[in-house]
């Protein structure tokens, strides 16, 4: 092994020793052929150091690059709205088949709602799709399962305060289903319990929470 390590290093030395040779030819190549300016002497900017031709370089304007940029843009936007689009339709097919690649899906879509802007707004286009859902997650059957409960109370911190200015009545409706949760189904768990108290009061205090409730919740959940 050891034969093998000496001989990689000394192909990477011999490699390395023959770019630095052919650096220092371009450098001397440079150094005896100037590019002459002014005086009737002086070559083209289209000829090279022997006289011939030299192939111009065309460098597109700032205008057409910024016009593919922004198609390359709605070309991503457009497959990936497609994408959650097929995802979105088979959500309770993908929710009984794996209940994990469920509440990814359902991060996912909230974070590109989250991040991702049409002129500085959040795209209309996935806002009852987040809506539809949260309403899922507030379900008694999901409700009755932790990580769902984790992952629609960590939802309603990243987009909560977006949607409800969008669509103030589906939130609402939202948070009857939460509260009727919590109140009403008797097969919670602890920590389910504590996590739908807490964004019902962070809803209420304006979507803030204050450092004595972040305190007392997250060191509940800690303990």
């Amino acid at each position: 092994m050891c034969y093998a390590v000496i001989q990689v290093g000394e192909r990477r030395w011999r490699r390395g020793e023959t770019w630095f040779r052919s650096g220092q030819r371009w450098a001397e190549m440079r150094r005896t052929c100037p590019r002459q300016r002014g005086g009737s002497s002086a070559r083209s900017s289209g000829e090279g150091c022997d006289g011939t031709a030299r192939p111009q370089c065309r460098h597109p304007s700032s205008g057409s690059q910024a016009e593919s940029k922004q198609a390359g843009q709605s070309v991503f936007r457009r497959g990936l709205l497609n994408r959650l689009q097929q995802e979105y339709q088979a959500r309770e097919q993908l929710r009984a088949r794996s209940p994990r690649g469920w509440v990814c899906y359902v991060t996912f879509i909230c974070n590109i709602f989250d991040y991702l802007r049409v002129n500085n707004m959040p795209m209309m286009a996935l806002v009852n799709p987040v809506y539809d859902c949260l309403f899922r997650l507030a379900q008694p059957d999901s409700l009755s399962e932790e990580e769902e409960v984790d992952c629609l109370v960590l939802q309603l911190h990243r987009v909560g305060e977006q949607l409800e200015k969008m669509n103030r009545q589906r939130m609402d409706e939202l948070f009857v289903l939460i509260r009727d949760g919590f109140l009403l189904l008797t097969d919670l768990s602890s920590l389910a319990q504590l996590l739908l108290l807490e964004i019902i009061e962070f809803r209420a205090a304006g979507w803030k929470m204050t450092p004595a409730a972040h305190k007392y919740y997250y060191s509940e959940v800690s303990d």
